[in-house]
């Protein structure tokens, strides 16, 4: 009877059994199915956020650059076209391109082109009439970007010509 127990405990010490390993395995696939749900809601969050941060920036950045080009300007802008609003100092224009369909804000000051940001959905420069003490115009820019999950709309009004 010794000599048995003793064969048990040598064949156990040698490794496991292929149902212990078995086990072991769905075990551990039940534990770490609902990790996998997790990790990829965060991932999607995070490029949601990441797509959000990045359209917000641009249209600051857009809206800065336009706001500095209406205080050097000294006429009031004028919508061309629904695409098109010139300053006596640039012109910007919602281009639409050929290859991915996505509108770009450009904006061209002495013949030099510079994209300002996209993919935008909207896009409006317009005089304000004056308002107490001011005798300048003011004039009001928004910026909406859109992308996937994410959106970022920024709007400004500033006095044409600037502070004076």
């Amino acid at each position: 009877m010794t000599s048995l127990k003793s064969n048990a405990l040598v064949r156990r010490a040698h490794g496991v059994t292929l149902v212990e390993l078995l086990v072991v395995v769905v075990l551990m696939a039940l534990l770490t199915a609902p990790l996998a749900s997790m990790v990829s809601t965060a991932a999607r969050s995070s490029t949601v956020q990441a797509n959000q941060l990045d359209l917000q920036n641009q249209a600051e950045f857009a809206v800065r650059r336009m706001v500095q080009q209406v205080r050097q300007s000294g006429t009031a802008p004028v919508a061309n076209s629904a695409t098109r609003t010139t300053l006596d100092t640039a012109t910007y224009d919602v281009v639409t391109g050929t290859t991915g369909g996505t509108s770009k804000l450009i904006e061209t000051i002495g013949g030099k082109q510079s994209v300002l940001a996209e993919p935008v959905t909207a896009f409006s420069m317009v005089t304000l009439p004056p308002s107490g003490n001011l005798t300048q115009g003011l004039v009001g820019i928004t910026v909406t970007l859109a992308r996937a999950d994410a959106q970022a709309s920024v709007s400004e009004v500033t006095r044409l010509g600037g502070a004076r």
